[in-house]
């Protein structure tokens, strides 16, 4: 049984009109919203436990969720570089296969994650 304190679930929310670039965008924004997509688009599936749902007209965040799906963090990831957002997973304890094929270690599916208090 996961324990209420150490489970959590991600949920990764992106804008409906990513990396639309107009005069008013600074380069860095752009290439922050593109490396956003490629994470959704390429790097979500890899990680166990998280998932993605677009919300039209919503800043791209990820939710950490607890046991009763109540949101216990919530971090606007617009300006992550890609690999920002892979590290963020990581370091509260996401497992990341190296492809979708590939079997979560049994020891693995419920966690480890880690309370915010602990990082």
């Amino acid at each position: 049984m996961r324990s209420p304190t150490l489970s959590f679930v991600a949920s990764v929310f992106l804008l409906s009109c990513i990396a639309i670039a107009d005069e008013l965008q600074s380069t860095n924004v752009v290439k922050a919203r593109i490396e956003v997509k490629k994470f959704i688009y390429e790097d979500v599936e890899l990680f166990h436990n998280v998932l993605f749902k677009s919300i039209p007209g919503a800043s791209p965040s990820i939710l950490l969720l607890n046991e009763f799906d109540e949101i216990v963090e919530k971090v606007d990831i617009s300006e992550f570089s890609r690999e920002e957002c892979n590290n963020f997973l990581l370091r509260r304890g996401f497992f990341k296969k190296s492809n979708t094929m590939d079997e979560v270690p049994e020891h693995l599916l419920n966690g480890p994650y880690f309370p915010k208090e602990d990082l």
